[in-house]
């Protein structure tokens, strides 16, 4: 009988792709998809984002889909930072730490814990890594719930230290607009649920730094154009409103965003027929410019006191 030789070349070569292969299986993006008799809906583990709301009815796809060209994102989840820190750090304790854009739990791989036809339950908790850049223990969880023809993003976040942790945290859904290819950007209007008369924040050299006063003048709507977005993205704070609308006269078909309680919203999109729409209910902002002093200070700033839950939830209603 002939016995089989390898060279030790082979072996080698072997050996790469097995533990190759067992690397990305270990890191591939994992979907868990939700629905009821109205919607299915994707989130990926990946920073617990959402990927898709799509109508079984119409088979409407209601969430930016993401273009690379365009803007590759769908839905980040912002923790435990939302915005910009100046210099891309903040200040804790008499220690400077380094932050990216929005935090990093959009980076980060969230664990399916609870999961129901209807509804998806996502943990993610402090590591070795997070420890080094944000120096606290925590547990945020992320819940999807499908309930007729609204999907509700709940938050729970808790302190597990023993002093104050401080945070900012919000969402960042992008939805299509036009929706479903009906009409062009300029058809479209957002819709508040009162007149407003409102100032908007606009951000300049990467801060929170121009104001536009009366941006809202005793008005329940912004139209939409072009141009909306040529300085970046719309703030807002402590709006009467706890509803906005993306809306046409050329369909019948909305997305409606309810945020009750929070404190701050971010409207933004790429300037220019981008495709999307992102309607952000938010608590906490970018840095004011200027702002050198301790996180705790910061305005906007968040915090839990020792071993306590912080709790907030907003709904999508499409139709």
């Amino acid at each position: 009988m002939n016995k089989l030789s390898v060279s030790k070349p082979c072996i080698v070569i072997l050996i790469s792709i097995i533990m190759s292969t067992h690397c990305f299986a270990k890191t591939k993006t994992m979907i868990e998809t939700i629905g009821n008799k109205y919607f299915t809906v994707k989130i990926k583990n990946l920073g617990a984002e959402l990927t898709s709301i799509k109508s079984k009815i119409t088979n409407i796809e209601y969430l930016w889909q993401g273009n690379p060209d365009i803007w590759s994102g769908q839905s980040p989840l912002l923790f435990p930072f939302v915005g910009r820190l100046n210099n891309g750090q903040y200040k804790l304790n008499g220690q400077t730490y380094k932050m990216s854009k929005h935090g990093f739990a959009m980076n980060k791989q969230f664990k399916t814990i609870e999961k129901s036809k209807d509804s998806v339950t996502m943990l993610l908790t402090d590591d070795a890594e997070t420890i080094k850049i944000y120096p606290y223990k925590f547990s945020l969880k992320v819940k999807y719930t499908l309930k007729g023809q609204s999907l509700s993003v709940s938050y729970i976040i808790e302190n597990q230290n023993d002093e104050t942790m401080y945070f900012s945290i919000g969402g960042h859904p992008a939805f299509n607009c036009p929706i479903a290819n009906q009409g062009q950007l300029n058809d479209y209007r957002l819709q508040f649920e009162h007149k407003e008369t409102a100032n908007c924040w606009k951000l300049q050299d990467e801060t929170l730094s121009r104001i536009i006063e009366n941006y809202l003048d005793n008005t329940n709507t912004i139209q939409l154009t072009e141009e909306t977005f040529n300085d970046d993205a719309l703030i807002f704070k402590h709006l009467k409103s706890d509803s906005i609308k993306i809306v046409s006269d050329k369909t019948d078909h909305y997305v409606k965003v309810d945020f009750p309680k929070f404190q701050h919203l971010g409207i933004w999109s790429k300037p220019g027929p981008s495709g999307y729409v992102c309607i952000e209910p938010w608590f906490g902002h970018d840095d004011n410019k200027d702002f050198a002093e301790d996180i705790s200070k910061k305005e906007g700033i968040q915090s839990i006191d020792p071993k306590k839950t912080f709790k907030a939830k907003f709904k999508i209603t499409c139709k």
